[in-house]
């Protein structure tokens, strides 16, 4: 539990580190506010984490079993503390509420 946190804490913070320097490279070199910098940037990067979390997982955890291919085999679990799916979820809506924040504080 306490790995899953530490886990987690440390991809909000890497998210919003890089959402803030895009930010801040928007507004300096692009000549934009610091309101529609850090609005577009939150906004737009929360929208594409939300759309990456809903999408379907894919294959993994399973690969192809030899000559029988069509029977998925499951692979040894990695020991993943934090579902990755989840931690791009809560990255997207504390974008979009940081954008919202934005939006109505600048």
């Amino acid at each position: 539990m306490l790995r899953a946190i530490r886990e987690l804490v440390v991809v909000l913070a890497v998210v919003l580190g890089l959402a803030f320097l895009a930010a801040f490279l928007y507004e300096h070199l692009g000549g934009a506010t610091a309101h529609r910098a850090f609005t577009i940037v939150f906004y737009g990067g929360g929208c594409v984490l939300l759309v990456f979390s809903l999408l379907p997982g894919g294959g993994g955890g399973r690969a192809r079993g030899g000559r029988l291919s069509r029977m998925p085999v499951r692979v040894r679990d990695d020991g993943r503390a934090l579902n990755p799916r989840g931690a791009l979820a809560v990255a997207a809506v504390l974008l979009l509420v940081l954008g919202g924040v934005f939006d109505t504080i600048l």
